[in-house]
Order: C-alpha cells, then structure tokens, then sequence
C-alpha cells in the first residue's frame, strides 16, 4: 500500500463522515478508491452502482488519485468539496417515505442511492410521453398511476402545470375512445356496456386506478359506470382475455381503492385459486400482486373468512420468502424482486426476516441503465412505486388534491380548449341528410381525438366504428354507413371550405380553431 493510497484512506473516512452531515453525493469521496486500490473499504459491485449515479465526479476523482504529489491530491481535494458544496443539487425528495424504504433501519447511503435512482426514473419516465402526452405501449393509464402513488400532488384539478394536465386529459381520450367502440359493438343497452374491445380487464383495473387518483368519479365517468364494468367481468373469471390472478389481483385493488363493495365471491375466489404451498399458477409476479390485492382488501374481509384468509396470506409470504436467492438476494429479475418487495412491504413482514438492504441494493439499483430506466417502460412503472416505499396496495391511500377553490374562478388558460366543426356528408347517397356538429376539443388534439369527444359530446346523433393499424385509424363505420370494398365507397377526409382532401389520416391531423373538417363517403369505382 503507498503513502498516496493510505492517506486516500484517510480522506475517504474524513470525508465520509462530511457528507453524512452536509448531503453532498457520496461518490465524490467513495469513488476515489477507485474500487480496486488496497486499503479502501469498497467493492467492484459498489463502485459499478456508484458510477452509474455520476460518472462525472468519478473521472475528477480518479485524475487525483493518479497524483503523486500529495501536496496537489489535498488540494485538489478542498477544491472537490467546495465544488460539492456550492453547486449540489437540491435535496432529491422530501417525502419521509424515503427514509423508511426498508425500515426504520434504513442506512443513509441506501436512502441517498434510492433518493438519486428515484429521481432519474422518474426524469426519464417523463421524458417518454408523446407529442399527445400520453404514454406509448398503451402504458399511459399504468404510468400515471405510477406517478401518483410516488407522488400524489403530482396532479391536483387547481395545477398550473399544463403537461401533467394534457396527460390526464389524454387517459380520459384513451379510455373514451375504447367506450365509443363498446358502445356500436353492444346493441342490447344504450349505457351497458360488457366488454372493451381493446382492453382487458385487468388493463381496466389499471384505467380505474389512475382515474380514481387523478379526481375522476369511475361510476359516472362520462356517464359510464367503470365499476359495473369491471364487476361484470369479474363475475365471468376466467374468460379468454381475463385469466390469470395477476390481472384478478388488480381488479380487486382497482376495487378497494374505489370504496366498492367486495364481494364475498371475490374472496373465495382469490383464496380458491392458491396452490397448497401457497403460489398462483404463473409464477411469483402472480402470487405478489395477489398478496397486495389481500392485503389492500384485509380489512373487508367478513368475519368467517378471516382464519382462512389469514392463513392464506401467510401462505403466500412464505412463498415468496422461500424464493429468495440466498446470494443475491433477489427474488428473480428486477421487476419479480420489486413486485415481490412491494408484496411483503404491504403484508407488513419486517425487513430483517429477508434483508431488504440486499434485496433493493443488488436486486433492483443495479439494474438501472445509465439514462434512468429500468429495462425497459414497463419495467420502471413497476419499480418506481418501491423507490418511494410505496407498493400497488398503497393506492388506497393516494389522495390527490380534487378541492377547486369556490371563491376563485378556474383559470381556464391552465387547459385551453378550441372549437372545431365536423361535417358528416354522404356522396353517394345525395338523399342522405348531412349533418354538422360543434366539438369543443383540446388544444392539439388529432382529428381522431376530436371524434372520440364528439361521440360523447353528440351521443345521441353521432357514432363511429374504425380499426387500428400499423397506419393508425381506418374509419370503417359512421352514423351505420359502411365503406363497401366490392363497390369502392369508402370514407375519406375534406379539410375547410375549400375541401382540400387530407394528405394523412386522421390520427396525424392536428385540429385547430374555428376549422371545419369533412367526412365524406365517396364513390372510387
């Protein structure tokens, strides 16, 4: 060991305890060690972690360590800390969740690590919403409720942030546009609806969720009963695109989070369908998002089921234990490992009986790629909740700021809307009345968009059928006239009072005020 490496050492110790105190990022002192030197208490897998976090800091301090003057490696020293010192960033969260990630025993450097790899996700997550604001991968309603759990201020109905705005208003155009299909599909009931064509009904859970925490009432959403639906699929489990009790265990924390009845069905059902060492077919993501469904729901459990639901429960902890890997502490790969510490987080197992300190460190920090994701999009919406000590059984406790001040006005320029007129004409049956319809629409919605809306805006007058593919939306059916491939009468689009036919379809159109757009059935042949 050299003088320049044993007085490292000593400076490392120093200035450990500095930052403990003062809060500047460990790895301007830690990564000194270079993870490698003799006589540095840090490991290759610590320092892999580490210069993830800030590579940055780690060149400037591998540049000193290669000084052999110590005279200039002190130096250079004072200098690292003042820069720390006066250009540190502000604190990564405020939130007391932090510090409680895996217990009262949670170290500090594992509450900075979680702090840092926190705010990069959610930087990054943020950074995917499209030109419309939403998510792509239909993860819009997944990623929103992702972001209220970590943060249940994130939206609030008095927000002056119009992103977060847009990005509710377009869950709310998502989840209307499947409605519109449901609604020309089922012909039994004007407002029953049973199935949605494009989304399942644990995917639905997921739109409840999201909605439920972003101020939206589920039973009367755009006079839709989201409840109803989501019971009336439950009744019918299993079915061909509801099958499995990962998607059984969002329903029922769709459900609990809602404030609805739970029905003693649904209990037996989810107790019914546990293997005797206590798994669900499927694997350990299933049994973990069936254990928060059990425990989000615990205290509605009737009194005769209470022995066996507890039993139950224990059950399944002691699978998921029992599928902790002895080394790594994982539970499988970092989307199992957060699923399954999220599950025994919210059965209220105590961190030491499986060392979360492991389990979150190796399990699931080192997993994060440089840009701030996890994998992959889907993958960081399920590990997010775990950097905030929250678990999918936390939806419960979420409560957005829904209160808009009665002696204020709403500013309506936090969300400005436009007018827009759609025009529904029909050439080949020039006895067919045209019809026109006023839309009131976000600003820099897509024609797509603005149908959606009018369909609820006119539900008595207007209705439309069209299929997605890889070229986005084909209109095939409005007000029940069909496009007729045999006869070559197909819908297409007219834009203004010139009628100017539309280059492109009507999901990369961009409405604008006052404009009027046509849909006009045309004769080809």
């Amino acid at each position: 060991m050299t003088p320049q490496s044993s007085w490292l050492a000593v400076w490392y110790n120093i200035g450990l305890r500095f930052l403990k105190l003062n809060r500047i990022p460990l790895l301007l002192i830690k990564s000194g060690c270079l993870a490698g030197q003799q006589g540095c208490a840090i490991d290759r897998q610590e320092y892999k972690t580490l210069r993830k976090q800030q590579p940055a800091s780690i060149q400037l301090f591998c540049l000193i360590t290669r000084m052999a003057n110590i005279t200039q490696v002190v130096w250079l020293f004072a200098i690292t800390i003042i820069i720390g010192i006066v250009a540190q960033e502000p604190p990564i969260s405020n939130n007391t969740n932090l510090h409680m990630i895996c217990g009262p025993e949670s170290s500090s450097e594992l509450v900075l690590q979680v702090g840092e790899s926190y705010q990069r996700a959610i930087s990054w997550l943020l950074s995917q919403r499209t030109r419309h604001w939403g998510w792509p991968l239909k993860s819009t309603a997944t990623a929103i409720l992702a972001m209220q759990l970590t943060n249940d201020s994130w939206y609030s109905r008095n927000s002056e942030d119009l992103t977060t705005q847009l990005s509710v208003k377009q869950l709310e155009i998502e989840l209307l546009a499947e409605l519109s299909r449901a609604k020309v599909v089922d012909k039994d009931s004007s407002r029953k609806i049973r199935n949605l064509p494009n989304i399942s009904p644990g995917m639905l859970a997921y739109y409840i969720m999201a909605l439920n925490s972003t101020c939206h009432n589920v039973t009367d959403f755009y006079r839709n009963d989201l409840i109803d639906i989501l019971n009336g699929n439950m009744n019918r489990f299993p079915q061909s695109n509801f099958n499995n009790y990962f998607q059984y265990g969002l329903a029922l924390l769709a459900l609990c989070k809602s404030g609805a009845p739970i029905r003693a069905k649904y209990i037996r059902e989810i107790l019914d369908g546990q293997s005797v060492n206590g798994s669900y077919r499927y694997g350990i993501d299933v049994v973990s998002m069936a254990l928060m469904a059990m425990s989000c729901i615990r205290d509605k459990v009737p009194t005769g089921y209470r022995n066996a639901y507890e039993q139950k429960m224990q059950r399944s902890i002691d699978y998921i234990l029992s599928n902790q890997d002895q080394e790594t502490y994982s539970f499988g790969n970092q989307i199992s490992t957060a699923l399954a510490v999220q599950a025994l987080t919210a059965a209220g197992v105590e961190s030491n009986d499986w060392n979360c300190h492991e389990a979150v460190r190796s399990g699931i920090l080192t997993s994060q790629e440089d840009e701030g994701h996890f994998g992959s999009q889907g993958g960081t919406i399920q590990i997010l909740p775990l950097l905030i000590n929250k678990n999918f059984a936390s939806v419960k406790h979420v409560k957005p700021n829904c209160d808009i001040p009665q002696d204020e006005e709403v500013d309506k320029s936090v969300f400005p809307e436009i007018n827009i007129l759609l025009r529904i004409e029909n050439g080949v049956d020039t006895s067919a009345e045209n019809l026109t319809l006023n839309v009131v629409v976000p600003e820099n919605s897509t024609l797509y968009e603005a149908m959606v809306l009018a369909t609820d805006q006119h539900d008595d007058t207007f209705r439309f059928e069209a299929t997605l593919g890889q070229w986005g939306h084909f209109m095939s059916h409005i007000n029940g006239v069909a496009n007729d491939g045999d006869r070559h009468h197909y819908w297409t689009i007219l834009i203004g009072s010139e009628r100017v036919s539309a280059s492109t379809g009507s999901d990369r159109i961009i409405t604008e005020d006052g404009e009027t757009y046509i849909w006009y059935f045309k004769s080809f042949a």
